[in-house]
């Protein structure tokens, strides 16, 4: 196959289970559209819910499965006479329940198909019977892996398979700038322009750890620190969790937990800090967008974060749940400005070198052809 005439060869079928919209989900759109400007036919296949809503409004080919669990056959018997009918020669699976609805509809049904699976998560992998089918099926050619650090998972898990797992790192936009709110945040907190501020922009889930980041906060500002703490992102119980302890220490003018609030990336440049406290992380593209608008970071060490912060040359990175060091790192950014001007600056160029959009379609499409010109030989 060549691969300057060849992009409109590939029809790619991708799958999530993803109801919510969240970083991964975003990729995906990354992904359809740096394809699409390259020619490449595809669909996008989710259920219903709050990720299909964003897909029809980015116009977008998309198809409507009908349930999240894969289980109820009806999603992969449509599947299978959809493939057949518009001669799909890929499946891409991004999550794990696609991947389970990709073995189904190869494995099960026998659609002579190759698949590939995106793995953006370094939790563990379950270790039962069906897991390990999927894995080990024939028809699986490659294991996307957003990092180094999920590749390690992968392989520990299946060492058999180490060389179908790949990295390619997940990309970000270098155009984020265009589409800042300089003041807006600081307007609807009634902040001045010259109190520190320091922010998050992520889901309020377990593994991102919000509570470390709402300890440091309570510290710094009971320890005379003049900042004000923002953390962006839906999750109603963590939400309530978090500011009824704002409330027990009489700190709701010093720290906010709005939710989740559309476009919020648009706010990142606010931010004078941006904190980060995940206990583990497939990769971090919030930490990426942050780099590419060159805004300071205090980070976790937690699962791929290392692979983007370099301890005072990208960022601050610290222990997972080290109060103390993520609260001196924030401390001497503020005291360095000129060290800190040369972090953001070295982090800029390294987002913009390995974590672009453009990386990883390129990265993306190469397994495409890889894929297809193997299995297309095979069947000579």
């Amino acid at each position: 196959m060549n691969k300057a005439t060849d992009n409109g060869n590939i029809r790619v079928v991708h799958l999530s289970s993803a109801v919510e919209w969240r970083g991964g989900e975003q990729q995906i759109l990354y992904l359809y559209q740096g394809l699409k400007e390259k020619g490449v036919q595809q669909w996008i296949w989710v259920p219903s819910g709050q990720v299909s809503k964003k897909f029809t409004d980015e116009k977008v080919n998309l198809k409507k499965l009908f349930f999240r669990q894969p289980w109820f056959l009806i999603d992969a018997i449509m599947l299978w006479f959809f493939c057949k009918k518009n001669k799909v020669n890929l499946i891409h699976a991004h999550d794990s329940k696609a991947h389970s609805l990709a073995f189904l509809l190869t494995d099960l049904l026998g659609l002579k198909c190759p698949a590939i699976v995106h793995r953006r998560v370094d939790n563990p992998i379950k270790s039962g019977f069906f897991t390990r089918k999927k894995f080990y099926s024939k028809k699986l050619k490659r294991i996307i892996c957003v990092s180094s650090n999920i590749k390690n998972v992968v392989d520990s898990h299946f060492p058999e398979l180490e060389k179908k797992s790949v990295v390619v790192y997940s990309g970000v936009s270098s155009i984020l700038s265009g589409q800042t709110e300089t003041e807006a945040l600081r307007n609807q907190f009634s902040l001045s322009k010259d109190e520190i501020l320091v922010g998050n922009i992520s889901a309020l889930d377990d593994h991102k750890d919000p509570q470390t980041f709402l300890e440091v906060a309570i510290k710094m500002i009971k320890s005379g620190f003049k900042a004000k703490f923002v953390w962006i992102g839906g999750g109603e119980s963590w939400k309530q969790k978090l500011l009824s302890r704002v409330k027990n220490e009489g700190l709701e003018e010093d720290i906010f937990f709005p939710g989740y609030i559309e476009n919020a990336k648009k706010y990142l440049k606010e931010f004078d800090v941006f904190l980060f406290t995940s206990s583990t992380e497939g990769l971090g593209t919030t930490v990426i967008d942050a780099m590419m608008m060159k805004v300071p970071i205090v980070a976790t060490a937690g699962g791929g974060v290392p692979e983007l912060i370099s301890d005072k040359q990208t960022g601050i990175l610290v222990a997972v749940g080290d109060v103390e060091a993520l609260s001196d790192g924030i401390l001497w950014l503020s005291q360095n400005p000129l060290e800190r001007e040369d972090i953001v600056v070295a982090a800029y160029a390294k987002a913009t070198t390995f974590f672009s959009i453009d990386a990883m379609v390129r990265g993306t499409l190469d397994l495409y052809f890889d894929t297809l010109y193997f299995t297309f030989s095979k069947l000579k």
